[in-house]
């Protein structure tokens, strides 16, 4: 989008999730109802993209030995979107539960102890404040 923020359902969409109230509560609470994007991915995303793989090397697509870092990401759900710099965890859990497993080496992790539903503008602000302090390494 415009403004770097984007919605992005990823996968296939699951009983329960509640995507569609996500992607509502995100645009009116923290972006003022504009246009947003955001994304959300189901756990077998990894083993839809090795699926992917294997059928083109199957099908004479692809030679195994040239499977690497770009073939994986471009079979991935997220193929041509920027992997994700800020994961704001709320509950106080202290664990990713598969999100984006492949995408998150380098993405910075925010943990607050506020659940979701009562997650607000001010927490929003708390996280970014906080991202914006620290020194990302990419790994190094």
């Amino acid at each position: 989008s415009e403004y770097g923020r984007y919605v992005k359902s990823l996968g296939e969409p699951r009983d329960g999730l509640g995507f569609e109230e996500a992607a509502v509560k995100i645009q009116d609470l923290f972006l003022d109802g504009q246009k947003a994007e955001a994304a959300m991915a189901v756990p077998d995303e990894l083993v839809d993209a090795c699926r992917a793989l294997a059928r083109q090397v199957r099908d004479g697509e692809l030679d195994a030995d040239s499977i690497d870092e770009a073939a994986i990401d471009g079979a991935l759900y997220t193929a041509g979107l920027p992997d994700p710099d800020l994961l704001i965890r709320c509950s106080g859990e202290m664990r990713l539960s598969n999100f984006l497993p492949w995408q998150m080496v380098y993405t910075e992790i925010y943990f607050t102890p506020v659940f979701w539903p009562e997650f607000r503008r001010h927490h929003l602000y708390e996280a970014v404040r906080d991202f914006q302090q620290r020194q990302r390494r990419f790994g190094a």
